[in-house]
């Protein structure tokens, strides 16, 4: 969306980014989740905040599947998943 509309541009509904990057656990790792390449992802602490727990609604939100940006991400090909 960025790239098309412009860096300050924020889809409403959108929670702007802020705050350090975090690791994002996917899948919680009290439900099996582990730190292997594909089960967490970069997230900015805002959008962490908003995932951690609510997988399904944040990848439903903002149109994302979190396991395969988190492939991408750990081979180098993309900083975040937006």
């Amino acid at each position: 969306h960025r790239a098309k509309h412009g860096l300050k541009s924020t889809p409403a509904g959108w929670r702007p980014c802020f705050g350090p990057v975090d690791q994002c656990h996917i899948k919680p790792r009290g439900m099996g989740g582990c730190n292997s390449d594909g089960a967490t992802v970069y997230l900015c602490r805002a959008h962490h905040m908003e995932q951690e727990g609510r997988t399904e609604a944040f990848e439903a939100k903002y149109k994302l599947n979190l396991r395969e940006a988190g492939e991408r991400q750990h081979a180098g090909e993309d900083e975040m998943p937006w």
